[in-house]
C-alpha cells in the first residue's frame, strides 16, 4: 500500500470549541493547579492530540457503517471491534497484546494479529511445508508485500482507513495546536462532586476540580492521507462533514455537555480546505516531492466528493453481498 506515493489528500481547517472541552492527562501531581489538568505541550500550551481526534472520528465511522448492516456477520465486514480478538481455539497461541476474548456471536477484530503472525512463520520441516495451507493463493510463509495484499482483501472498511494492528493507517491526524487565544486565559477550572448512588446526594470529601478549554477557542487541524482508493476517500469525507456539522464530540465528559466542536475554514470561517495531489507523469511526481505540484481543490459537496461517496456506497454493497447465494 505504501511502496510508492500515488496520491495525497491534505485537509486543513480550524476546530472551534463550541462548549467547554476536556482532554485530560489524568491525576496531577500535588504541585499542579488542578486535580485534573488539560493536555498541554512542552511549553504549557493546551493542544488536542491527533490520536484523540482520530479515535472519536473512527468511532463515528464505525457507528455509521454498522448501521448499514443487519447482522453481526455483515457488520464485521464493514466495522469490526478492533479490541476483541477472535475466540481462541484449543492449543492456539494467543497473540501478544491481543484484546479480551469475545463470544462467537459478538463482533471481533476482522483479522486476528495471531493469524497474521502464522502467515509469516516459516514451516520447520518439509512435511509441514507440504501441509501448509495457502492464503489467498499464496504459499506460506508470506512476505511483507503478500501480507499487505491479503490484509487489503480481508480487513473491514474502518481498519482499511484508520489502521489495524498489522497494517498502518494511510490517514495521519496531526496534533492540533492552539490557534487563537492566550494559553492561560483559554483554560478555566470547574468544580466537580461525586454523587452517592444510594442517597442521591453529594458524597462527603469527594469534591474535586478539573480544567477545561473554554468555548470559542480554536485549534489548527491538518489531516493527510496517502494512496486512498475512491471509497476510502468517501468515508474520510463523510467524517469531515460530520466534524463540520458538529456530529462528533471530542474529549471527556461528553454526557455533561462537554466536547462539542465544529470544523471551520483555515481562518475560522467558511469550510475546510481539501487539497488533492494526484500526479500523472514523472515531472509532476517530482514536483509533488518538493511541494511544487498544484493541487486540485475539492469541495465537500462538489461533484468529485459525491463521486467518492458513490464509490463508498458501491464498496459497502459489494461487501454486504459477498458470499450471499445468487
Amino acid at each position: 500500500m505504501f511502496e510508492s506515493l500515488q496520491s495525497k489528500i491534505v485537509i486543513r481547517g480550524r476546530l472551534r470549541v463550541q462548549t467547554a472541552l476536556r482532554i485530560g492527562t489524568g491525576r496531577a501531581a500535588p504541585a499542579a493547579g488542578s486535580d485534573l489538568p488539560v493536555m498541554r505541550d512542552a511549553i504549557g500550551v493546551p493542544f488536542i492530540p491527533g490520536s484523540s481526534l482520530k479515535g472519536v472520528v473512527r468511532a463515528w465511522a464505525e457507528s455509521l457503517l454498522r448501521g448499514m448492516a443487519d447482522s453481526p456477520e455483515k457488520m464485521q465486514k464493514l466495522a469490526c471491534d478492533p479490541l476483541r480478538h477472535k475466540p481462541q481455539s484449543a492449543g492456539a497461541p494467543r497473540a501478544e497484546g491481543a484484546g479480551r476474548a469475545a463470544p462467537s456471536s459478538d463482533l471481533t477484530i476482522c483479522v486476528d494479529p495471531g493469524e497474521v503472525a502464522e502467515w509469516q512463520r516459516r514451516p520447520q520441516s518439509t512435511d509441514q511445508r507440504r501441509a501448509a495451507p495457502k492464503v489467498e493463493g499464496f504459499t506460506l510463509p508470506l512476505d511483507d508485500s503478500q501480507v499487505t495484499q491479503v490484509l487489503r482483501n480481508r480487513l473491514c472498511c474502518t481498519c482499511r482507513v484508520f489502521g489495524h494492528q498489522a497494517l498502518a493507517s494511510p490517514v495521519l491526524f496531526a496534533d492540533l495546536p492552539l490557534a487563537t487565544g492566550d494559553p492561560v486565559q483559554v483554560v478555566a477550572i470547574r468544580d466537580g462532586v461525586a454523587i452517592d448512588r444510594e442517597t442521591g446526594t453529594v458524597s462527603g470529601g469527594l469534591k474535586y476540580d478539573y480544567e477545561v478549554v473554554q468555548g470559542g477557542t480554536e485549534f489548527d487541524l491538518e489531516i493527510a492521507a496517502e494512496n486512498l482508493e475512491p471509497w476510502q476517500r468517501g468515508l474520510l469525507l463523510l467524517c469531515i462533514r460530520a466534524l463540520e456539522t458538529g456530529e462528533i464530540r471530542v474529549g471527556g465528559a461528553k454526557s455533561r455537555g462537554l466536547g462539542a466542536v465544529r470544523l471551520m475554514g483555515k481562518n475560522g470561517s467558511g469550510r475546510p480546505e481539501i487539497l488533492l495531489y494526484e500526479p500523472g507523469d514523472i515531472g509532476e511526481r517530482l514536483q509533488m516531492a518538493v511541494g511544487k505540484l498544484a493541487p486540485v481543490s475539492v469541495e465537500t459537496d462538489g461533484d468529485m466528493a459525491e463521486g467518492w461517496i458513490a464509490a463508498l456506497a458501491e464498496e459497502i454493497e459489494r461487501r454486504l453481498s459477498d458470499g450471499e447465494e445468487e
